[in-house]
């Protein structure tokens, strides 16, 4: 029996289930801090065009960290971005077949892959001897760590300790459809997987809902603003 592909399936399993029940203890926080909000006699704000417009702009350039700190804003933008390039990229592990569009986004997603390393690089060296007082802090420091050991593992796997492609997807297209195939033999690929659910274990749920939160703080400046001229 494959107890090595077991172990690790079931690490997935786990991660997943801890992830989605953080999700729902955030879901249900915030629709219960919604309702004591809304208690009161006063009409919840409505968000206009413009609120809108706003909060997109700020979840898209996260514009508020701009305007607190530019050097930061810089690794910090790079950083989400092609965070979200390369998890497109890794998509072709768990479909088959592989979409064209997805095939043709595949260099785009490699290079996206060397400039998170840096970006990462750029923001910890940033936090840990430039800001480090006011904006590092310990559990920061254990995320950005898992991330640097994540992209550090995947670049060796790309450029020089390659892990069999085809059993490595086979092995995880097995584990999302609950079939259990070899696992592969590279540690690199183990080390590699592992540190990414220990990631997702500890992934902050306020990532999720961010665009929720910005929304309703650009309605909150907003009903600031109108009590400030109403004065």
């Amino acid at each position: 029996m494959n107890y090595y592909g077991l172990i690790l399936a079931l690490l997935v399993y786990t991660s997943y289930a801890a992830l989605f029940l953080r999700l729902l203890w955030r879901i249900l926080f915030l629709l219960k801090a919604s309702e004591l909000a809304n208690a009161g006699n006063k009409p919840p704000a409505k968000a206009s065009a413009k609120i809108i417009t706003n909060g997109i702009f700020d979840i898209m350039f996260l514009a508020r960290l701009f305007r607190a700190n530019e050097c930061l804003w810089l690794g910090e933008w790079l950083f989400h971005i092609t965070f979200l390039m390369v998890m497109v990229r890794h998509l072709r592990y768990f479909i088959e077949p592989v979409p064209q569009w997805l095939v043709d986004f595949q260099k785009a997603g490699i290079g996206a892959g060397y400039i998170f390393l840096l970006a990462l690089v750029y923001i910890m060296a940033f936090k840990l001897f430039i800001e480090k007082k006011k904006y590092l802090s310990s559990y920061n420091f254990f995320l950005l760590t898992l991330l640097l050991l994540i992209a550090v593992s995947g670049f060796l796997m790309k450029n020089f300790i390659q892990a069999d492609i085809v059993n490595v997807k086979t092995f995880m297209m097995g584990v999302f459809s609950f079939r259990m195939y070899q696992a592969p033999s590279s540690i690199l690929f183990s080390f590699h997987l592992i540190m990414s659910l220990i990631f997702l274990i500890f992934l902050p749920t306020h990532v999720f809902s961010a665009p929720y939160t910005i929304l309703e703080a650009h309605k909150h400046d907003e009903e600031l603003k109108g009590l400030m001229y109403e004065r």
